[in-house]
């Protein structure tokens, strides 16, 4: 099987933001409805959120960078550009991932009720702060951190102003990965689909 695009990882270094240690004041994942009992539903349903996450942050990211002062320092703005498109192309990886799988595809944003533990903090169209790209970093930085310590992260925490934590996105990407790798591969429609998949310079 081959898949275009096939790439899941968030380009922290490209971004310009700092990678660090994992948030600690956002919840665990919760564990996965223990109704779905097959391999390949559990890999559905955590494409589903994934793409539902990477929709939300994209849109948020957008509004931030459209709505960042005139005297902002041009990296800050173009880096938050950079990384909305990056989401773009995780949300048609996904995509991709669900059409090789003969699952329904998924443009939805956040679910309803909000799940804490999936996704990251509740939608907000927030303009361009440092709030907003505090609670960005504590989303998107590594599970594993190479660079803050104890009180830059107490400050990143404090300027995101998420009373119950922001959920870190990186671990939940870890177990979807592991879990479709554990989907049978005749699961897969394989080099069918490929005609139907989107290729990086389309978007």
């Amino acid at each position: 099987m081959r898949l275009r695009n096939l790439s899941f990882s968030s380009d922290n270094q490209a971004s310009g933001l700092t990678p660090g240690v994992p948030p600690t004041a956002g919840p665990a994942i919760p564990a996965i409805d223990p109704e779905l009992s097959s391999i390949r539903d559990r890999a559905i349903f955590l494409l589903h959120t994934a793409a539902e996450i990477e929709h939300a942050l994209l849109v948020q990211y957008l509004y931030a960078y459209f709505t960042a002062p005139a005297g902002s320092k041009i990296e800050w703005t173009r880096n938050i550009l950079t990384i909305a498109i990056q989401e773009m192309g995780h949300l048609i990886t996904v995509q991709n991932v669900l059409l090789a799988m003969r699952a329904p595809l998924n443009l939805e944003r956040e679910d309803f009720p909000f799940r804490r533990g999936y996704y990251p903090f509740e939608f907000s169209l927030d303009p361009f702060s440092l709030k907003t790209l505090a609670r960005y970093t504590l989303a998107e930085m590594p599970s594993t951190g190479n660079g803050l310590g104890a009180e830059e992260l107490a400050t990143l925490n404090k300027l995101a102003d998420v009373t119950a934590g922001v959920s870190n996105v990186p671990p939940l990407y870890d177990l979807m990965i592991d879990t479709v790798s554990q989907v049978d591969p005749s699961e897969f429609l394989g080099d069918t689909t490929l005609d139907l998949q989107a290729m990086p310079g389309e978007w």
